[in-house]
């Protein structure tokens, strides 16, 4: 996966979390980022983990 498509996806995955923060108007965004492994986790609390791997 190219870098462009990473950010990409790492983009959408951080619109999804903050849309499900809005919703129920309260929580965080924790973003793990793995370059090594080309992995990366979006994680908004206090709802479910919804990362992907790249």
């Amino acid at each position: 996966m190219s870098s462009t498509e990473i950010r990409k996806k790492l983009s959408e995955e951080i619109l999804t979390a903050l849309d499900r923060i809005l919703q129920i108007g309260y929580g965080r965004i924790e973003i793990i980022i793995d370059e090594e492994r080309g992995v990366f986790d979006v994680i908004p609390s206090p709802r479910i983990r919804i990362g992907k791997d790249t």
